[in-house]
């Protein structure tokens, strides 16, 4: 009987030593715990097999207080792997173990005690089938030892079937289960040691069946379930899967395979690339070079874009063990791969070329055909924005579309179009397919085609191609450059490019550049020009007027840079330095006695836009502590076209700051009326264009201009305001001009435009009045007289 326990024994000993080898290359706190009690239970398992072969009955029951204290300690351990098996919060396994770890210690204190003293309780022996076993005779101490390892157990299985039904269903069974069988272990165990009445036998038998039970499923389930929930991932994924093993014969596949490709188990390898681009892949040739280990390449199924992963697989001794392929649906991505290049090269609104790509496919199309002359055209509408706000922008985009689509409807053979930016379009095209009457004759088509109620005009600009070296932008910069020539211009429509648009262009560009030095090295200077009383004679004030003494060139002509600083803005710029070095003038002048002398100064229409006019202004005048009276503010009528709320405004603000405020260029704009009537100012300055008229008896009846001007005269005489008349160049538009009642005359009969220097030295030898002063009086007289006119 003895060798039959011994085998059993040295079986569940060698078990043992199989999980532990299984058990030792795990790495988590569950393996900690069960390689410990894997190790715990190895050392019990062979003390009680040595056991065996031993006589005195002192030292077996020694051994035997040993494997008492084994079994606790293999139960806290069994425990320990329970609480981490069921995930219990780390508070609470903290809790456990320090609890159970106590009552352990507890518990092998008093055996090792009755190991010493021998009074605890004692063994007998017990003859059962021929065998000597041991029984305990249990006491009360026995019975606490007893009750601690059935406890730790039942905690255990109670611990399993608590977390089992808080888990979800899908779950459930791996802790119901596990509880369960321990459960039913225990029992057995219980029954086995009351109808025997015998100890180690039962309870070694229990804690193998739980070693074996917490191995499997630790070791065996898991592994189990993870190939289940691969296969059965494998065949839900919707990636078509399919693994060929050695013989190319089909083995793993999914439903997706299935159902996408019609593949059947066991099919072979080359019979199922037959029907695909896969048979260029996997050829024998290809494979023996090893160029099929890895692959990648896209394939159409229908309507779907899918990309094919291929992979020779291999074991750890690099045998050869199948080929995998995997089909990913790329049919979204290849959709917005689509999208993105037609938003990277196409426009949104027309579907022509961008600007970008337009220029590139120019420059491929000339270097692709060095034989045929080209011509660049590029076309821009009149006032686009206009007829964006009057019928809508739909409306406006509906234009730009059938231009779009009339372009190319008519496109040939080397014709390139495109969209470079809002109402501009560009294209290229052979020079023998360029026909300006039948080009012009189709954009007025397209007009009259939707009936538009505005009338829309197109500027057309042609460059023919013959710097091939150039790039497609500076190609088409020439043809817009040719299309500004003409630009506000309603009586053409096409103009051509030539060299001398490009000099022009080149001298703005150059004139620009030199427009920071010039300010920063004092090149523009103020010229003065006299205003004089039309009775008297004497100069009663001044007009600033700007000129560009540059080092290289000499003397720039005013009418060479001011129509292009006010095109790009920089004209705000200068007007602020000519207002600064107007305020040293006067500063100057004032530090000298000469408090009578005045200066306008001339606003643009963009100063109001571009700056922040009324401080910019006060700024100055505070700075160099001038009387704001002695800088009369000189106002283009232009500047009131927009916002002329806000405008009316600000004049009222410098007024009530104390300056003299004037209306330059009076008739020149399209509601000079309209303005008198919201905007109040002192000055009325007539624009010096009626004068040349006044006596062209060519083209103008002389008297009937007359009239114009006495009726501006009037009007001004009855809003109380003071008129200055400049550009008067005869004795003879002096006399008409003092006759009318107008106040202030300005021109080349009396002074051109001088130097400080020199004007200084005019007023010297010319009678001079304070413009304050006249201007008070005039005001006087004029009240005085209308009250006079309504008491009679």
């Amino acid at each position: 009987m003895k060798i039959l326990y011994s085998i059993i024994y040295l079986t569940i000993g060698v078990v043992t030593v199989y999980f532990l080898s299984h058990i030792v290359k795990e790495k988590s706190k569950k393996s900690f715990f069960l390689k410990i009690q894997l190790g715990l239970f190895l050392c019990a398992d062979s003390l009680y097999l040595i056991s065996y072969f031993l006589q005195d009955g002192f030292l077996l029951s020694q051994i035997h207080c040993v494997l008492l204290i084994f079994e606790v300690w293999i139960s806290f351990q069994v425990l320990c792997f329970g609480l981490e098996y069921a995930k219990t919060t780390d508070g609470i396994k903290r809790a456990v173990r320090a609890l159970v770890s106590v009552m352990a210690c507890l518990d092998s204190a008093m055996i090792i005690f009755h190991m010493v003293k021998g009074n605890l309780f004692h063994f007998v022996e017990l003859e059962w089938l021929d065998s000597i076993l041991i029984r305990v005779e249990p006491d009360s101490w026995y019975l606490i030892h007893l009750f601690l390892v059935l406890g730790i157990y039942l905690w255990n299985i109670l611990l399993q079937f608590g977390r089992g039904f808080r888990v979800p269903k899908l779950f459930r069974g791996k802790f119901i289960s596990l509880g369960t069988v321990l459960f039913l272990g225990l029992f057995a165990c219980a029954v086995i040691r009351t109808a025997v009445d015998f100890e180690i036998f039962p309870a070694i038998l229990y804690i193998a069946f739980v070693e074996c039970t917490y191995f499997t499923i630790y070791y065996y389930v898991p592994r189990h379930r993870k190939i289940f929930m691969n296969n059965y991932v494998i065949d839900r994924t919707t990636t078509p899967i399919l693994l060929f093993d050695t013989e190319d014969r089909l083995q793993v596949l999914n439903k997706s395979a299935v159902e996408l490709l019609g593949v059947r188990p066991y099919m072979k390898l080359k019979e199922f690339a037959a029907d695909s681009n896969l048979k260029y892949i996997l050829t024998d040739q290809r494979r023996k070079e090893g160029k099929t280990k890895e692959f990648t390449m896209t394939t159409k199924i229908g309507d779907l874009s899918f990309l094919i992963h291929g992979q020779e697989l291999y074991d750890e001794r690099k045998r050869y063990i199948g080929m995998l392929l995997l089909y990913s649906d790329i049919t979204n991505q290849e959709k917005l791969k689509d999208e993105a290049t037609f938003h990277a090269t196409r426009d949104n609104l027309t579907g022509m070329w961008n600007r970008d790509y337009f220029f590139e496919n120019v420059e491929k199309t000339i270097q692709d055909n060095p034989d045929v002359d080209f011509v660049m055209i590029a076309s821009d509408i009149h006032r686009f924005m206009m007829f964006n706000e009057i019928l809508g922008k739909k409306t406006g985009d509906d234009l730009l579309v059938t231009i779009a689509n009339g372009y190319e409807e008519r496109c040939r053979e080397n014709w390139v179009i495109g969209r470079i930016s809002g109402d501009r379009f560009a294209m290229i095209m052979p020079k023998k397919d360029f026909d300006e009457v039948r080009f012009m004759d189709f954009t007025q088509w397209v007009f009259e085609r939707r009936g538009y109620s505005l009338k829309v005009h197109v500027y057309v600009g042609v460059y023919e191609i013959t710097d091939r070296s150039l790039s497609a932008q500076e190609m088409y910069d020439r043809t817009y450059m040719a299309i500004e020539s003409i630009k506000g211009n309603m009586q053409q429509s096409v103009a051509y490019y030539d060299d001398s648009l490009r000099k022009q262009r080149l001298h703005e560009t150059i004139t620009v550049d030199e427009m920071e030095k010039a300010i920063r090295e004092h090149e523009f200077i103020v010229y003065l020009q006299p205003q004089v009383d039309s009775r008297t004679h004497k100069v009663v004030g001044s007009e600033a007027l700007v000129r560009w003494m540059n080092k290289d060139k000499g003397m720039v002509a005013p009418v060479e840079f001011i129509p292009i600083f006010e095109s790009n803005g920089m004209i705000s710029r200068l007007d602020y330095y000519v207002w600064e070095e107007v305020c040293k003038i006067l500063k100057r002048w004032k530090d000298e006695g000469h408090l009578d002398r005045t200066v306008s100064v001339n606003i643009s229409a963009k100063d109001f836009y571009l700056t922040d006019l009324y401080a910019n202004i006060v700024g100055l005048v505070e700075k160099y502590d001038i009387n704001p009276r002695n800088m009369k503010l000189e106002i283009t009528e232009s500047a009131f076209a927009l916002n002329a709320d806000q405008q009316a405004e600000l004049v009222r603000k410098f007024r009530n700051y104390g300056f003299i405020v004037e209306i330059d260029d009076f008739g020149s704009g399209y509601s000079s009326l309209n303005n008198l009537k919201d905007i109040e100012v002192d000055v009325l300055k007539l624009d010096m264009k009626f004068f040349q008229k006044c006596y062209d008896q060519k083209r103008y009846d002389q008297k009937r201009s007359q009239k114009i001007i006495e009726s501006m005269v009037s009007l001004a005489y009855n809003l109380n305001m003071l008129v200055i008349a400049e550009g008067v160049e005869t004795e003879e538009q002096v006399t008409m001009l003092r006759q009318m009642g107008c106040d202030i005359i300005q021109g080349f009969f009396f002074a051109r435009p001088m130097p400080v220097d020199d004007f200084e030295k005019y007023v010297e030898e010319y009678p001079c009045e304070d413009f304050s002063e006249i201007y008070r009086r005039m005001k006087q007289e004029r009240e005085i007289h209308r009250k006079g006119r309504i008491e009679n």
